[in-house]
């Protein structure tokens, strides 16, 4: 198959990844993919793929995906809210709406993490109908970027980078609220092309602080994103504050991008999950945008804040936030060539 209707977006988790694939989801052309590939994974494929090794995986990667497409589950396909499709009659969207909602509540009576795996039917045949638009939405493929590039034709990929202090915060946050079962990888960080590129070592990494081992990870995944979308035409980078500040603008930019039109279901969306003011969910695509987007600057110690941006200053990602480089770039073009690529 051909992946010409198919639109990734990556980012790092705490990056506002979930947002921006609702975002997508809200239009009534899309079906949408939640981070299906923590739900099935592919171990023929490694986290971390060398730009040299990319041709050896190319074969893999494209069944991997039409995997994930073809094959919901809770986890990918059951994530709320849900919207109206161009696609479904409004008694089959009942029946699946109705599906999503009984297995999300046999999920919490049972506290069964395997129910994230459960088959939920998309009623419809997703590779046949040409309205249909898919979104795959990836914490975990920043890695395997440049060979899904490379070996699905036709796609098209958005990076979401959030300030790095944001990203930090909020990922400390969920640690001491116990969301995560762990830190940061070090081994992660030392398989990147950016290890060798900063003198990292695993004996620095692990003398680093948290926020400093958070940092570098940040630095090193994102540029390993960053320099597989280089010079691409399919492919672009995007700022979560961005959004927050116009998420009109930057929502018509990004849809437009991937070959969508503007939809008022978007529109209305958006208006909704900006301007929310009650009690906020860590995991929540409710909130106050502008408020979220700026919180880390009080939550945040000035010595931590520091830190972070005297790491990302050193990287090509610093260019990104007028605190870490001076002029920020503009987001929606191809990218020049990173010290990863």
């Amino acid at each position: 198959m051909t992946f010409d209707r198919l639109v990734m977006v990556l980012g790092a988790p705490r990056s506002g990844t979930s947002w921006l694939g609702k975002i997508f989801d809200s239009h009534p052309d899309v079906l949408y993919r939640h981070e299906p590939d923590l739900a099935l994974w592919e171990r023929r494929l490694p986290f971390l793929i060398p730009e040299g090794e990319v041709t050896n995986y190319k074969a893999i990667a494209a069944d991997y995906v039409t995997r994930l497409i073809t094959t919901p589950t809770l986890k990918s396909a059951g994530q709320f809210p849900t919207f109206p499709k161009s696609y479904y009659s409004p008694g089959k969207r009942a029946l699946h709406t109705g599906l999503i909602r009984s297995l999300r509540w046999l999920e919490g009576a049972t506290r069964s993490r395997r129910m994230r795996a459960y088959p939920v039917p998309d009623l419809i045949d997703v590779m046949r109908d040409p309205r249909i638009r898919i979104v795959l939405k990836s914490v975990s493929a920043r890695g395997r970027a440049r060979v899904f590039l490379e070996a699905l034709p036709g796609m098209t990929a958005v990076l979401l980078l959030r300030h790095p202090c944001g990203q930090v915060a909020s990922t400390l946050r969920g640690l001491r609220q116990g969301k995560f079962d762990t830190g940061v990888f070090v081994k992660d960080v030392l398989s990147t092309p950016g290890a060798d590129t900063y003198g990292l070592t695993e004996k620095r990494l692990n003398a680093a602080s948290q926020v400093e081992q958070l940092t570098w990870h940040w630095a090193t995944m994102n540029e390993l994103a960053a320099g597989a979308m280089h010079n691409r035409a399919n492919a672009c980078i995007a700022c979560y504050e961005d959004i927050c500040r116009d998420p009109i603008g930057r929502a018509r930019e990004l849809l437009a991008f991937a070959g969508l039109n503007w939809d008022p279901q978007t529109e209305a969306f958006i208006a909704q999950s900006t301007t929310y003011a009650g009690p906020e969910k860590y995991y929540s695509v409710f909130r106050n945008a502008v408020a979220s987007a700026e919180r880390w600057r009080t939550e945040l110690p000035e010595t931590d804040q520091r830190a972070i941006i005297d790491i990302v200053a050193q990287t090509s990602l610093g260019r990104f936030w007028s605190d870490t480089s001076g002029a920020a770039m503009p987001r929606l073009q191809p990218e020049p060539q990173t010290a990863s690529s």
